[in-house]
């Protein structure tokens, strides 16, 4: 553990009916702590085994679903003690290009206030990023 600084583990989706499921470790989240690893859980939109561009799609055309997600994700970083969120949606739909970078500064806006981080993940070689 002594060469890991930050641990982004795979433990929130979103599903298809816009609510946040978590699969936190306790003991990951345990062992992180005792060894002054940050974590910043990764948050993604595969349901099924696949990229759901659905589900993405429909967050990120309605602002009243973003600004729930965002104050669940914010709650639960929190609560957890957790340094941040990295956002992993992929397979975007390509008009959807220009909502992502609002629902990302939204996000980094309520999540700065607190000291806490946000990252992406990108996918190479995609449309809705190139």
């Amino acid at each position: 553990m002594d060469t890991i600084d930050v641990l982004i583990p795979q433990w929130l989706s979103l599903n298809e009916d816009l609510e946040l499921e978590s699969n936190i470790q306790p003991e990951i989240v345990e062992l992180a702590k005792k060894n002054n690893v940050k974590i910043v859980p990764l948050i993604h939109n595969i349901q099924d085994g696949k990229w759901n561009q659905e589900t993405v799609h429909q967050l990120l055309n309605s602002p009243e679903e973003q600004a729930k997600l965002i104050k669940k994700l914010h709650e639960l970083i929190k609560k957890q003690g957790f340094d941040g969120i990295n956002i992993d949606f992929e397979n975007l739909n390509k008009n959807d290009r220009d909502l992502l970078p609002q629902f990302l500064k939204e996000l980094d806006t309520v999540f700065h206030a607190d000291g806490l981080s946000v990252s992406i993940a990108v996918q190479a070689a995609n449309e809705a990023f190139d």
